[in-house]
């Protein structure tokens, strides 16, 4: 189950309520809901207050201060605040642990939900109030109204546009499942929330996420699959070295060596993801650590540390009330006992089980009648509080009735300077809409001029390869078969034999190098079988040089491309690799194409020398800028990751 510090450092990483300089000027957001006289506005300023409270960890100040702006809600009631002010409340009992409460609020939340609060409230929508509803109900133990919750956030962030929410609820959805071990299930989830994934998003959310689907894999013996989101989570675990990312990384890659056997390899991941997990502080890890490092030594033979590390998991799954962690860990302990000819221990075991099984559906009928009748009772609040929203809007519109004979004097001196500026704005709007186009066509010409490049280059190199071998590879093939057969013909001294020995080798190499160049200039492989094989025999050809060892996988590959777009691409890799030989001092490098339905995905990686990718900015070389031209050609997002000293990583994404 993925724990509430887990949710919300992911959460307000991505979704921040305020900027950190907003964070960092606490005093100064005080200052203006103090001296704030406007009633809307000084509530508003409260709320970014109770926020930054929240964010810093002040959980006393936040609840005095929540408990005073409810006050001031009830005295001047504001609809699209109220939710808001739910919503922080909710968050503040979580951290407290009271779950029931936090459950109450966040349906207060829903239920009060103005279309104004998301506009006027920076960080509030109410896809992020339903995921936090499907973790309250998680911590309860009612994962059939955590999954709904669930479903209703994706709804609402598909709506909203919002690919980091869909994903986070994607990705919560599936510990539902996995927490029942319906690892079937949770890998469809986890693979559905690499879908709302792309090169922008946050680097320690695609860490858990590609983690976690490598754990599922794992789990249903899937292991080359498994293998693949591994290696993505790992690629990107320099990117966010904290322990939160390497806790889900190692639990993986535990998971993984212990499908595939390898099991000393599962006892060191799994222990680091001990280790990862103390450090990050988040307890629900740290137990499901401890259990993995239990079966990996139940594997090992290793049956009394086995039996120590699940009781440690167990001890902490009853302290913070992780019920699946619990029922899993006493069925791993009931099959050891079990295997170890312990009945008695085993029956104690297996009686804790049915009493749990037993109470929780007792347990969860109790708290689903706490909360409808706190929603009941807070609703009726919430009409009264409505009723006096009404009596104050009455009252500003007779005060407006009043003063709409003024503002119709000021009106009347304002409309022709209205109507003038709007005609000015008109104008200017105008000319811009015009540059956009001018702008819009010139982009148009340089596409086309880039195509037309682009197959000039490709034909011409085409033509000369084929004259080349044709032409001047067949000419000094006929001048090789004549010499040769000259040579038996002819009566010539030693010396004189050896010259000519020499000269038909030298023939001989310039006819290897001459069909070498043309191959280069267009590959045989790729006109006759495509960019997959093309791509497998270049870098046999550049292992074949001892230069550097390139290793080369695919995935999806197994249809071809279009033939313009498996050129393009073949040329981009081969000027990448040609680069990474000339400027990169590197022994080894990667090339990895992945296609998935309409998307296809290079990265080119090196273990050289690295560099300021801030240079590329200022770089005029010819072996870049065709690399950009080629990539905005055909539209995609190019990513460099890069470091002096520390290798260089390219990742391009295409649509096709």
């Amino acid at each position: 189950m993925l724990s509430f510090k887990s949710y919300i450092f992911i959460l307000f990483f991505l979704f921040p309520l305020f900027s950190i300089a907003q964070l960092s000027a606490t005093d100064s957001i005080h200052n203006k809901y103090v001296s704030e006289k406007n009633d809307s506005l000084k509530i508003r300023y409260h709320l970014k207050y109770i926020s930054i409270l929240m964010n810093n960890g002040q959980q006393k100040e936040t609840e005095a201060q929540i408990t005073l702006a409810r006050k001031e809600l009830e005295k001047f009631p504001v609809a699209s605040l109220l939710p808001v002010l739910f919503y922080y409340e909710g968050g503040l009992k979580y951290d407290q642990a009271d779950y029931l409460q936090s459950i109450i609020s966040f349906e207060n939340s829903v239920k009060t939900f103005h279309p104004d609060a998301e506009k006027y409230n920076d960080g509030f929508a109410i896809g992020n109030v339903y995921i936090s509803l499907g973790l309250s109900y998680s911590m309860i133990n009612d994962w059939e109204n955590a999954q709904l919750n669930y479903q209703k956030a994706i709804r609402e962030n598909e709506k909203a546009k919002d690919s980091s929410g869909t994903a986070l609820a994607y990705l919560d959805m599936a510990y539902i499942f996995s927490d029942v071990n319906d690892w079937v299930n949770a890998g469809v989830n986890l693979k559905r929330s690499t879908n709302y994934l792309n090169v922008n998003s946050n680097k320690y959310y695609s860490i858990a996420i590609y983690a976690s689907l490598a754990e599922a894999y794992s789990r249903l013996n899937r292991l080359n699959e498994s293998k693949i989101y591994l290696k993505k989570s790992d690629s990107l675990i320099h990117l966010f070295p904290g322990p939160g990312g390497k806790t889900f990384y190692f639990i993986a890659k535990g998971e993984n060596a212990l499908s595939a056997k390898n099991y000393s390899d599962a006892l060191t991941a799994t222990l680091s993801s001990l280790e990862y997990a103390r450090q990050w502080g988040d307890s629900a890890f740290v137990a499901k650590a401890m259990e993995s490092i239990a079966r990996t030594y139940e594997a090992l033979g290793k049956y009394d540390e086995a039996i120590s590390y699940l009781m440690l998991s167990y001890g902490i799954a009853v302290k913070y009330n992780y019920m699946p962690q619990r029922k899993e860990t006493l069925k791993e302990l009931f099959q050891l006992y079990k295997e170890h000819d312990q009945p008695q221990k085993a029956l104690v075991v297996a009686e804790e089980l049915f009493i749990i099984s037993d109470s929780l559906a007792v347990v969860q009928n109790n708290n689903r009648r706490i909360i409808m009748d706190a929603v009941f009772e807070s609703e009726n609040k919430e009409k009264k509080i409505g009723v006096l929203e009404q009596e104050k809007e009455l009252q500003q519109l007779r005060l407006k009735q009043k003063n709409n004979f003024n503002y119709i004097l000021i009106a009347g001196a304002m409309t022709l300077l209205i109507i003038s500026l709007l005609s000015y704005r008109n104008y200017k709007q105008k000319q811009k809409l015009q540059q956009l186009r001018i702008n819009e066509l010139e982009t148009e010409k340089q596409l086309t001029a880039t195509e037309a490049v682009l197959k000039g280059e490709e034909q011409e190199r085409t033509r000369l390869a084929k004259d080349l071998h044709d032409g001047l590879g067949g000419l000094l093939s006929g001048v090789k078969f004549s010499l040769s057969n000259m040579k038996d013909n002819l009566i010539i001294t030693p010396d004189n034999m050896a010259v000519f020995e020499r000269s038909l080798d030298m023939i001989d190499t310039s006819i290897k190098e001459l069909r070498r160049v043309a191959h280069n200039m267009m590959p045989e492989m790729l006109t006759k079988f495509g960019l997959d094989e093309a791509l497998k025999e270049y870098c046999n050809t550049l292992n074949a040089t001892r230069l550097l060892t390139v290793k080369y996988q695919s995935l999806g590959m197994d249809v071809r491309l279009d033939k313009s777009i498996e050129i393009i691409v073949y040329r981009i890799i081969q000027e990448l690799l040609n680069n990474i030989l000339k400027h990169a001092s590197a022994s080894e490098a990667f090339v990895q194409l992945v296609r998935e339905t309409n998307r296809l995905n290079v990265v080119v990686e090196d273990n050289g020398n690295g560099f300021d990718t801030t240079l590329l900015e200022k770089s005029k070389g010819a072996g870049w800028m065709n690399i950009r031209s080629r990539v905005d050609y055909l539209k995609g997002q190019l990513d460099i990751h890069s470091e002096p000293a520390k290798g260089t990583l390219v990742n391009i994404e295409f649509n096709i």
